[in-house]
């Protein structure tokens, strides 16, 4: 292309003479004046979309702030596969009145800014650095920000940017896909309302196009050298053995062949992958889900690639983690239970409210124990008391829920009673532990196990949905579903649960009310659910976003390009939200 001199030329394309930009004002303060007013018909409907996710963004037309991130180890390949046509766009630039810049798919700068010098140093001045935001959540409406809302290239002329710094600004932006046709970043090309050129759509598109050239063929050359290395660590045909890097998975039979025993193949390359890019370890051991109920022990060697990406090579080291078996002495909370009953030793359960403690402790005495609240304790202390030593001589065993919420008093009363029965007595506490010690019951309750939480139980989580409904089902509602459907199951197990089984029980019940077929599917289980998936880790904002999204989905009966319209937002976007936010679509919709 020849230099940019020709950004000088017709401005016509771009629409920028005086009374388009007049228009344009008047539209402008037209929706800040009337947000939730009728779109003026000269405004495309493109920027008022954008004007009011904006808004709803909590973006500040006046603020001239640009908001900063670490990209330090970001888009590598993106960065090397656009370094040699940032140089050339910068020499093409010089003394143009433009600058370009080097975005990563949620629009953050990767690159320092290129063009013309006064420009660049303007831009730089402003806050135009390294990892600087120009997302449409962050300052609201620009070409790139569009560009990557709408997956194709977008101008945005002077009034219609968002923020009242940028209204004398062209911006235009192109996205950038990788060899695999995923949206990896974008070009931004600026200059001043009266340097605008009709040109400058097409130089950033040939740019982009340029960068994507590049893209390929650093993807095949790592490609090409993660395969030489795989061959190289992979000597045992019998080994299950995967290779992944951005744009490859490879498998040998082995690998393949574990896929007949519903190990998923992908999920663990990604956790290989994942691993290998979190970490400088030339070599280190993972356990990864394997897509059903149990784990797989992977050792992992990290490869740095020739273009600055990084791939990983997994063998497959054991089936299981040894410390997950059944059988081993502080593996399996039950059958360390049953241990200590036989050898008459005392035993507390601790761990998180609503865990199941109580349910294990009832499970360890065979049916033959009997349960006392210790909560219940202070409305008749004597009375309780009395009957907790009638049960200590008659029955085999004796539960006490909740022993850390009773008075001294009555805690050491208890001792007393338990150091004279002939009963096996266990008692659940909240917390991690009893107490090292520093009283006489937490000398007599020796033995201690620990009630793992939900979130940490997912090799078990398949069972114990089953051992929910079925409860449920043997407590009189016997036509309500008595199964998960995988789709189901798969988003239930991806939750936190903060309530553990007790929240887990709550949310099966209401499921299975809202259910219209025999079986739990996704769209039954409470949207407010589903969204807390994220909540740990995600703004107020995002989690309305998720629910929004969800909302959109149901009554579109899933249907993703309905949605997308119902919602405002195109297809890719709402793909990418898919993504995001960890949204399932039922397997019959797909």
């Amino acid at each position: 292309m020849e230099t940019s001199s020709a950004l000088g030329r017709s401005r016509a394309a771009l629409r920028v003479d005086g009374a388009g930009l007049g228009r344009l004002r008047r539209a402008r303060e037209a929706f800040f004046a009337n947000a939730a007013g009728a779109r003026d018909p000269g405004l495309r409907t493109e920027i008022s979309q954008s004007w009011r996710r904006s808004l709803e963004s909590g973006v500040d037309p006046n603020a001239s702030e640009l908001p900063l991130l670490d990209v330090g180890g970001r888009s590598k390949r993106l960065r090397a596969a656009a370094e040699p046509v940032m140089r050339r766009l910068g020499a093409q630039l010089e003394d143009s009145r433009a600058w370009m810049m080097l975005l990563d798919r949620e629009c953050a700068l990767l690159s320092p800014v290129v063009g013309d010098t006064e420009q660049c140093a303007i831009a730089a001045n402003r806050g135009a650095q390294p990892g600087a935001l120009f997302s449409e959540s962050k300052v609201g409406t620009n070409g790139s920000s569009i560009a990557t809302e709408r997956f194709e290239p977008f101008v945005v002329v002077g009034p219609e940017h968002f923020r009242e710094c940028e209204q004398m600004l062209v911006s235009v932006g192109a996205p950038i896909r990788d060899a695999q046709g995923r949206h990896c970043g974008s070009l931004m090309l600026l200059c001043r309302v009266p340097q605008a050129s009709s040109v400058m759509l097409p130089f950033t598109c040939n740019a982009a196009a340029d960068i994507e050239d590049r893209l390929r063929e650093l993807a095949a050359g790592a490609g090409r050298e993660l395969l030489a290395r795989y061959s190289r660590l992979s000597v045992r045909p019998s080994r299950a053995a995967i290779a992944v890097g951005d744009d490859l998975l490879i498998a040998n039979r082995a690998a393949r062949q574990l896929t007949a025993h519903g190990v998923g193949l992908e999920s663990i390359a990604q956790r290989a992958l994942d691993s290998a890019q979190e970490t400088d370890e030339p070599e280190f051991e993972i356990t990864s889900a394997d897509g059903g109920e149990g784990r797989l022990q992977l050792r992992v060697s990290r490869v740095t690639l020739s273009d600055g990406s990084v791939g990983a090579i997994a063998h497959l080291l054991q089936p299981a983690s040894p410390a997950r078996r059944r059988g081993t002495p502080n593996s399996d909370p039950l059958e360390m239970l049953r241990r200590a009953r036989r050898a008459g030793a005392d035993a507390c359960i601790v761990g998180e409210a609503g865990s199941g403690r109580r349910t294990l402790a009832v499970e360890a005495c065979a049916g033959d124990g009997v349960t006392f609240d210790a909560r219940l304790a202070e409305r008749d202390p004597d009375a309780w008391l009395m009957r907790l030593r009638n049960a200590a001589g008659t029955s085999p065993a004796v539960v006490i829920a909740h022993l850390d919420q009773l008075a001294p008093a009555l805690a050491a009363e208890i001792v007393h009673i338990a150091a004279r029965s002939s009963a096996w007595f266990v008692a659940t506490v909240a917390g991690t532990t009893v107490g090292a010690g520093r009283s006489p019951m937490d000398d007599h309750f020796a033995v201690v196990t620990a009630r793992t939480p939900l979130r940490e139980r997912r090799d078990e989580f398949r069972m114990i949905v089953a051992r929910i409904l079925a409860e449920v089902g043997g407590a009189g509602f016997d036509e309500l579903p008595t199964r998960c459907s995988p789709d189901a199951l798969a988003a239930l197990s991806r939750q936190r649960w903060p309530g553990n089984v007790s929240q887990l029980r709550r949310v099966l019940l209401t499921a299975a009310m809202r259910a219209s077929t025999n079986e739990i599917r996704l769209e039954d289980i409470p949207p407010s659910v589903l969204v807390d998936a994220r909540a740990g880790a995600t703004t107020k904002l995002e989690r309305l976003e998720r629910e929004t999204i969800l909302e959109g989905l149901r009554d579109a009966a899933w249907n993703r390009d309905d949605a997308a319209r119902s919602l405002g937002i195109s297809r890719a976007t709402l793909y990418r939200k898919l993504k995001q936010f960890e949204i399932s679509i039922p397997s019959s919709r797909r």
